[in-house]
């Protein structure tokens, strides 16, 4: 499960990287920005915009089940190892001395 996860994950990376690359700029930038083109970008903006929250939101989300589910792994590793009898442990350890 967490592999599918992490495949989704970086699906959504890319498809992020990709979206905000594509964005027009704001103008706000050194010789950048066109006022003739404001209105025609308009309707495209808010739905790259929306697109980006989306896929920004999907990210967070990706993110946070990945560590809930790293954690869970890493529990039940440990309670494994808290089923292992000492004296185990101990004879391996002398066996190899």
């Amino acid at each position: 499960m967490q592999s599918f996860i992490l495949v989704i994950h970086l699906l959504l990376v890319v498809t992020l990287v990709v979206i905000v690359l594509i964005q027009p700029s704001e103008g706000g930038g050194i010789g950048a920005g066109s006022t003739f083109s404001f209105m025609a970008v308009r309707s495209t903006k808010n739905a790259l915009t929306r697109l980006t929250a989306i896929l920004a939101l999907c990210f967070f989300l990706t993110s946070i089940l990945l560590t809930v589910v790293e954690t869970i792994s890493n529990k039940r590793k440990l309670d494994r190892l808290n089923h292992i009898p000492v004296s185990n442990i101990t004879t391996t350890i002398n066996q190899t001395v």
